[in-house]
């Protein structure tokens, strides 16, 4: 009520956008991300004490907390066509209190986030989904309204629905999401796959540390990278390792299973030392 909000994309590529703060009274910025500066940030939405932002310079949403003033990022899955493997770039983002949608311009995705779950979903915007950037249907803005994320693709000329309150037959998740290694550490969790599908499911791996979301110094191998179908529950190991180049830091690790039309991830925060 008493302050307004926006974000500075700042320069293409140089990682030098941020947030800030007004008084609509007395108009005199204040940069209030804890003196980050951010990778092309085009959109924000206010929801419990804190702001949500999509980066659309990387793979990655992220959220702000005002009390505490730290950062939590969200990645994408990976976004990996025949041309090579790109950054998702997240566009808009909105809220609705319980949950946080954004769109995916060039991952081709309508996409939410759980907070309290610690889950990622994706919705392919095309089926059979993208395999090269000449057939993503450029979904640059969306709303959400009655129960439903409304979306427009300029270039596929269609105006599209999600039902809010669908949930996909399947989920991942973890039985550990924090983790603490050195350079050079290894570690197993155990990710377990519930649900029904008829479906192959395949495992990937994105984290944030590049703005594609592909993992550079951080090695993540399952003993398994796909299953043919699911009913009940299948655990896997997942091996992750800290390569000696990686910066001490925290870093955020999804995890996701996909049949290649839905896309469900669990998040591992990892610090480094």
């Amino acid at each position: 009520r008493t302050l307004g909000y926006y974000s500075d994309a700042g320069q293409a590529g140089a990682s030098n956008g941020g947030v800030y703060s007004f008084n609509p009274d007395h108009f005199s910025p204040e940069l209030v991300t804890g003196g980050s500066r951010l990778n092309l940030p085009t959109s924000l939405a206010l929801s419990h004490g804190g702001v949500w932002l999509a980066l659309h310079g990387s793979s990655q949403i992220a959220f702000y907390d005002f009390t505490h003033r730290a950062w939590k990022s969200y990645p994408t899955s990976t976004a990996t066509y025949v041309d090579g493997t790109v950054a998702s770039l997240p566009y808009f983002v909105r809220s609705n209190g319980s949950t946080t949608w954004f769109n995916q311009h060039y991952g081709n995705k309508i996409a939410f986030i759980n907070p309290q779950e610690n889950q990622l979903t994706e919705y392919s915007l095309s089926d059979p989904p993208a395999t090269k950037g000449s057939e993503i249907g450029n979904a640059l803005t969306f709303a959400l309204g009655s129960g439903k994320a409304w979306f427009t693709e300029w270039t596929a000329n269609y105006v599209g629905v999600v039902d809010m309150g669908y949930r996909p037959t399947f989920t991942v998740s973890t039985d550990e999401d924090t983790l603490s290694l050195r350079p050079g550490g290894t570690r197993d969790v155990t990710v377990t796959l519930s649900g029904q599908t008829a479906h192959s499911l395949a495992l990937k791996f994105s984290d944030s540390e590049t703005p594609t979301g592909t993992p550079k110094n951080l090695k993540i191998l399952a003993d398994q990278q796909s299953i043919p179908s699911l009913s009940g529950e299948e655990r896997l190991t997942v091996h992750i390792q800290a390569g000696t180049q990686l910066s001490a830091g925290r870093y955020t690790i999804a995890i996701t299973a996909s049949d290649g039309l839905v896309s469900r991830s669990t998040y591992i925060e990892l610090s480094v030392t």
